[in-house]
C-alpha cells in the first residue's frame, strides 16, 4: 500500500462496509492529505474524494491551515475540520 496513517492513534472509522483513515501518500509529511477506504467485503483500497470546498486547500503536515479527521454522523462519513 502506498499510504502511512497520517494520525496513527486515531482508528478506521466504518461505513458502508469499509474503513477509512486519513493518510497520506508519502513519509515526508510534504503530500496533501486524504481519505483512504479498505472495503472488507472485495478486500480493496479506494481513495475518497475530499469536498470541493477543502481541495487545494493546505491540509498536510507542518504549518496546517488546518487538521482533518472522519467520523461517522448519522450512518455516514463525516469529515472534520479543526483550524
Amino acid at each position: 500500500m502506498p499510504y502511512i496513517l497520517y494520525y496513527t492513534l486515531t482508528m478506521g472509522v466504518f461505513v458502508d462496509n469499509s474503513l477509512h483513515w486519513i493518510m497520506t501518500p508519502k513519509l515526508d509529511g510534504l503530500q496533501p492529505c486524504l481519505i483512504v477506504a479498505f472495503n472488507l467485503s472485495l478486500e480493496i483500497f479506494n481513495e475518497v474524494p475530499l469536498p470541493d470546498e477543502i481541495k487545494g486547500e493546505q491540509v498536510n503536515s507542518e504549518g496546517d491551515s488546518f487538521k482533518i479527521a472522519v467520523a461517522v454522523l448519522g450512518g455516514c462519513l463525516c469529515l472534520t475540520m479543526n483550524y
